[in-house]
């Protein structure tokens, strides 16, 4: 078990909803492996949203506002396009390398590093504003970020206002959008 999983189910107040995941199905669509501490923070609370604001993604397909596959999916479309346009950090587009989005604050994106050749377990994490002029690395795993942004150890000032408690409401998305 991950000490940050332990650490962020204890912070987030609220229910837990465990739907059957299919994990497979879901790297053969990202194209990738899921590092295990996220599989492992999802497959205990579940996708779903914190203090109505940080939305983490899971394997729900037929939710696509929570579905990791799809969100992955759409921002690949994303940084293709804007890479068209916009001057973006080569380190992240290089060979082989690619920007895997697991959690966002309205459009700022909590995303992974994929590097070639690097396991799962090590990619570092990458936080983008809306604007896409901020950029900050953090050599820790997905759910240390989370819980270290949650509890304020990581200051972004796009994010400075949004959870501000010692405790957070975490709300489940439903499997399925009616």
């Amino acid at each position: 078990m991950s000490l940050y999983v332990d650490l962020l189910d204890e912070l987030l107040d609220g229910e837990r909803r465990r739907p059957p995941l299919d994990w497979q199905a879901t790297e053969v669509a990202v194209g990738a492996a899921i590092p295990a501490d996220y599989r492992e923070l999802i497959e205990r609370i579940g996708a779903g949203v914190v203090d109505d604001w940080l939305r983490i993604y899971g394997p729900q397909p037929d939710n696509l506002y929570v579905d990791l596959a799809q969100i992955v999916r759409d921002r690949d479309e994303a940084w293709a396009t804007f890479r068209e346009y916009v001057d973006l950090p080569e380190r992240y587009f290089a060979d082989g390398h690619r920007l895997l989005a697991f959690a966002s604050v309205e459009e700022n994106w909590f995303l992974w590093h994929l590097v070639p050749d690097v396991p799962p377990e090590q990619w570092g994490v990458v936080f983008v504003d809306a604007d896409m002029e901020g950029w900050h690395d953090f050599d820790m795993n997905a759910s240390a970020c989370l819980y270290e942004v949650l509890t304020g150890a990581i200051s972004l000032e796009y994010l400075e206002n949004y959870f501000p408690g010692p405790r957070h409401q975490f709300t489940p998305m439903p499997a399925e959008i009616d």
